[in-house]
């Protein structure tokens, strides 16, 4: 779906994804099925080309988003999700124990950057996967 079909049916709490966690490159933040976080608003930058993705939780910015899509569930284990096949980058900030951390995803470099020890350093596990997976 394109981007402003996306936001708006966000906007008309027409999604059927409310919540979830996240899951970058084939690295996942949160475990599906035990993180839940409520998404709370989604917009999109249209200079920047930068799309706003955040949860009460999470705050995630995707850099120039493509082919987002809201899939239904695999089975009955499977939640639906919402699905961003390609990206250039992808940042998620959050808080935790009064500290702000941020994880950066780059594409082109396969580089994950982070201030949190759980992420530094990194590489993407699997560039051949979506960009995001939301559910």
């Amino acid at each position: 779906m394109r981007i402003e079909e996306f936001i708006k049916r966000f906007k008309n709490s027409e999604l059927s994804v409310k919540g979830g966690a996240f899951n970058i490159w084939g690295n996942p933040f949160g475990k599906i099925g035990d993180n839940y976080y409520k998404i709370t608003r989604v917009d999109f930058d249209f200079n920047l080309q930068i799309l706003y993705f955040d949860t009460n939780y999470v705050k995630a910015k995707i850099w120039n988003p493509l082919g987002i899509e809201e899939k239904p569930s695999k089975n009955e284990f499977w939640p639906p999700s919402i699905q961003i096949e390609k990206a250039d980058r992808i940042r998620l900030e959050y808080c935790f124990k009064n500290t702000d951390y941020f994880i950066d995803f780059e594409f082109k470099t396969k580089k994950i950057d982070s201030n949190s020890d759980w992420y530094k350093g990194g590489n993407i596990k699997d560039s051949s996967k979506e960009a995001m997976i939301f559910a």
